[in-house]
């Protein structure tokens, strides 16, 4: 349970994995060679890697809820799709009427230009019916002269007009703002997950680290009784000049205080790294080499840790020949 929880760092999750290593320790136990290693580092081993298999698994899931995240947060684009939509087809009316222009100015393609003249003489030279003559004039004996308010009453249209693309150039211009906020949140939380990765990066280069020493061949534990009712178990491999500190029920250490581990070179205490002091079940790589460490200690010290113990040893133990 301390290994897995050292990894996972979730109090349910790892009674989970503690439990599916247990059910497995019981399924493959035939498989145990003991001219390998120990039973418990053959244990500890499973359960590393079964955490490990688990952050791997919630990393991915993470992965995949935060793109569906993004997805679901991407704005409407209807408004500003028919707006660009309606300035495309502009642009391409006025790429055709600059073109043309440059035909006639040029004098190319005179056979086209030709056979358009003869049309237009031909709609000019048409002679109207003689009935269309009195329609006009009749109809221009009842139209008057407008005036300017009646000019004022025909330009709501052109009005509207402004209005739509106002409009049109609010909705361009909030569609730009929420892109922009949308940027800004991307950002924020493509760094979360960056930190994540970091983070789950480390946890799995030390519990790789941990894993090495539990998978020693020549690893050997001991265990002891804590104060308060815990228990620690040091696991040693001098193949890797390596020791690993695996605490559970660990009570809270005063405020401003924690855990400091401590190699006991016969006699002279050199400072093996702290502990979470957050944590009640953690597993520790104790920091430095074994050397010629013959065990261990644990003293309560400030919180950034001591250069020599402070306090008398909350336990001392012995490393395993």
């Amino acid at each position: 349970m301390g290994v897995v929880r050292a990894v996972l760092r979730d109090q349910a999750q790892s009674e989970e994995v503690a439990q599916e290593v247990l059910v497995e320790v019981r399924r493959t136990s035939p498989r145990y060679r003991p001219d390998v290693g120990t039973a418990i580092n053959w244990i500890l081993t499973l359960a590393h890697r079964r955490a490990v298999d688990r952050v791997r698994s919630v990393d991915a899931t993470a992965s995949r809820e935060h793109k569906a995240a993004l997805l679901e947060q991407l704005p409407e684009y209807d408004e500003v799709a028919e707006h660009d939509e309606a300035r495309l087809e502009r642009e391409q009316v006025r790429r055709c009427l600059r073109t043309l222009t440059e035909l006639q100015q040029s004098g190319r393609h005179p056979a086209e230009l030709s056979a358009t003249a003869a049309r237009l003489g031909l709609a000019v030279a048409t002679a109207p019916r003689p009935v269309l003559r009195e329609q006009v004039l009749r109809r221009i004996t009842t139209v008057g002269q407008e005036t300017p308010g009646r000019q004022a009453q025909a330009s709501p249209p052109l009005r509207a007009r402004r209005r739509a693309r106002r409009r049109s150039r609010w909705a361009l211009a909030a569609c730009l703002a929420a892109t922009t906020a949308l940027g800004g949140t991307t950002v924020w939380q493509h760094q979360r997950a960056e930190d994540a990765r970091d983070q789950a990066r480390r946890t799995e280069q030390a519990a790789d680290a941990v894993a090495a020493v539990l998978a020693a061949p020549d690893a050997r534990t001991l265990a002891a009784k804590l104060a308060d009712g815990a228990t620690g178990t040091v696991v040693v491999s001098r193949s890797r000049d390596k020791a690993v500190f695996v605490a559970s029920g660990m009570a809270r250490p005063p405020g401003g205080k924690g855990y400091q581990l401590w190699f006991d070179d016969g006699g002279t205490m050199r400072s093996a790294g702290l502990m979470d002091p957050d944590r009640s079940d953690q597993t520790v790589l104790m920091q430095g080499t074994l050397d010629k460490a013959s065990g261990m200690g644990i003293t309560v010290e400030p919180g950034g840790g001591s250069k020599q113990p402070t306090s008398a040893p909350l336990a001392l133990m012995t490393f395993p020949g």
